[in-house]
């Protein structure tokens, strides 16, 4: 059995997971559309729904359901496996009042708080056709606060805390369970246009909707990219079918249906939505996907479903109108007034103020000694010269007390590579080769007493890897952020400051060998909406914006494998190397991975 499942069900309750299953052609696919009819009196006097705009002190209370089954047999051996998933809660919406926040730049806005609460038993049973039947109890409690600013209504900031606890793994009861705590504040891209979601386009905007009116949406998870077209075009089909009263509300139910993938890889979506002229949120919410594949040898099947019903009673309506637009001042910076921006070859430049910064060596000149020290290295950088783009840099600096002789060593791991095209990626596919398009090595600089026994050198020199990078240099701007500059804007945040910069005796400099959790700098590619589709379906369905860009500044202290105790406590900011925009500071306090997985 493995103890990774229950990390995964956790993962999915606190991230809102789409999951994605794909099956051999000579799979068949069944849908079930999870409808009832029986649970509600039909009423029929509603025609129409007009839901009113937000106010300020808007409160909703709802009671939360979340289920899920995954169950899987081999007819052959006859070995079978159930995992199910059951949460049950309380979820409270509320419009608080106006408020001033910065976004990732720093820029002041008017904004609105929406407020989400979530208080929830979670319970997770294993069974399997060895006669194990393990029930593993647990609780989640997780507080969200969107900050919408008043000019476009878009989200500026969100902070979330979230607590999961669990009395065991599938393996062993461990005492006093596991906990994970943690806060995440988030600041989403203002500069990129937010499609609205999937219910503000069909409801939105106090649009009036009429019994059986119906129509389409279209929405597009990837675009065409060098021959490749990814996941086609979803479209969701919905339709206000009929009305129903539903804990002393009248409503009108919208059914929506779709799927995503293409052909047989497939994955449904039904969501069904109860709205009311009275409510300025949602009486009722479904949504539910399933999938299932069978032949000869045997047979799976997956569901997750989530329900949110409104408790009798459990609306309170605000008195004080939100005044959208209020705010018309300059609003979104293009690049963080903070930054420095520069040109760059193979990875971004260390700035005109890295001699005062906590960077001890360049990463500029840590290349340049790549370049003399390894042939090989020479030959794949000069071979691909106008191509090579860096796809992972991390930095660390440490001293080691029992030799007296250093006063310090400080390392950059490159990772440096190019964008396969898509001819080459068929080549190597039809003959079955993997690419080696990328090379890492590490570069470290030993620095001693009065520098006199001072060394530079390709300490480990690792050769190529397989595969690409994501980027290409024509996907990248021209000019990023440096290296000083990032690690300045970074400290602009008194949170991250406090974090990082621990020692007395340099209290403006990241102290990176702290006892307490030693402190590194990554630069790395990262997730993109193009790169990971799933991220188009939660922001379409959830209106939840996931903070992504290309190229990050990212430190970190501490990190949740962690062989030196019970717990794994990490802190980790990031910014954005293109424009300098502040991404995210998270904290996490919890059960050490070690403890769990050895």
């Amino acid at each position: 059995m493995n103890k990774l499942l229950v990390i995964l069900c956790i993962t999915a309750l606190l991230i809102n997971s789409v999951f994605i299953i794909i099956f051999p052609d000579e799979f068949t696919i069944e849908w079930d559309d999870g409808d009832d009819d029986d649970d509600q009196h039909v009423i029929t006097e509603i025609r129409n729904v007009t839901v009113p705009l937000l106010n300020h002190g808007d409160i909703a209370n709802y009671v939360d359901e979340v289920f899920g089954e995954m169950y899987w047999i081999n007819y052959t051996t006859g070995n079978w496996t159930r995992i199910t998933l059951n949460m049950n809660g309380v979820l409270i919406k509320n419009i608080l009042n106006q408020e001033d926040h910065e976004d990732g730049f720093g820029i002041v806005h008017k904004a609105v708080p929406h407020s989400e609460y979530i208080d929830a038993s979670i319970m997770l049973r294993y069974q399997d056709h060895e006669g194990e039947d393990i029930v593993i109890n647990g609780r989640a409690e997780i507080s969200r606060l969107d900050y919408r600013d008043l000019y476009e209504n878009k989200i500026i900031k969100s902070v979330t805390d979230g607590l999961v606890t669990v009395d065991q793994t599938l393996q062993e009861f461990i005492e006093g369970g596991i906990t994970y705590e943690g806060t995440l504040r988030s600041y989403p891209n203002v500069n990129e246009e937010v499609e609205e979601t999937l219910d503000e386009l069909i409801y939105g905007n106090q649009q009036e909707i009429k019994l059986n009116q119906s129509g389409n949406i279209t929405k597009a998870l990837y675009n065409e990219d060098e021959g490749y077209l990814g996941f086609y075009n979803t479209v969701y089909h919905w339709k206000a079918d009929k009305t129903e009263r539903i804990n002393g509300y009248n409503t009108m139910r919208i059914n929506i249906s779709a799927s995503f993938g293409q052909s047989e890889f497939q994955l449904p979506l039904l969501r069904q939505i109860w709205i009311s002229n009275d409510v300025s949120q949602p009486v009722k919410l479904y949504t539910r996907t399933n999938q299932s594949a069978a032949d000869e040898n045997g047979r799976f099947y997956f569901i997750l479903e989530n329900t949110v019903t409104l408790n009798e009673k459990g609306f309170s309506r605000g008195d004080v109108e939100i005044a959208w637009e209020s705010c018309q001042s300059e609003h979104y910076a293009q690049k963080h007034p903070a930054g420095e921006y520069m040109s760059w070859n193979y990875l971004p430049q260390a700035g005109s103020q890295f001699g005062a910064s906590s960077f001890e060596f360049n990463p500029n000149e840590a290349v340049s000694i790549a370049m003399d020290q390894s042939p090989n290295f020479k030959e794949f950088m000069e071979s691909n010269r106008d191509k090579i783009v860096i796809d992972y840099a991390q930095y660390n600096s440490t001293h080691d007390p029992s030799d007296i002789t250093l006063t310090g060593s400080h390392r950059w791991l490159f990772v440096f590579g190019y964008k396969l095209t898509w001819e080459e990626w068929e080549y190597y596919r039809e003959n079955d080769i993997s690419p080696k398009a990328r090379y890492a090595l590490q570069v470290t600089y030993n620095t001693s007493k009065f520098g006199l026994d001072d060394t530079k050198e390709v300490e480990k020199d690792y050769g190529l890897l397989n595969w690409s990078t994501e980027l290409s240099k024509d996907d990248i701007s021209n000019k990023l952020l440096t290296v000083a500059a990032g690690e300045k804007i970074l400290k602009s945040d008194t949170e991250v400051k406090e974090m990082i910069c621990t020692n007395p005796l340099t209290p403006d400099k990241i102290y990176w060998d702290d006892p307490l959790g030693q402190a590194q700098c990554f630069l790395g590619q990262g997730i993109t909406s193009e790169s990971l589709p799933s991220m188009g379906i939660i922001e379409t369905i959830t209106g939840f914006t996931i903070p992504t860009s290309k190229l990050s500044w990212i430190v970190q202290k501490g990190r949740l494998y962690d062989s030196s105790g019970d717990t794994s406590d990490t802190f980790a900011a990031a910014v954005d190397a293109e424009t300098g925009q502040m991404q995210y500071v998270l904290e996490i306090q919890g059960t050490s991975l070690f403890q769990l997985f050895g």
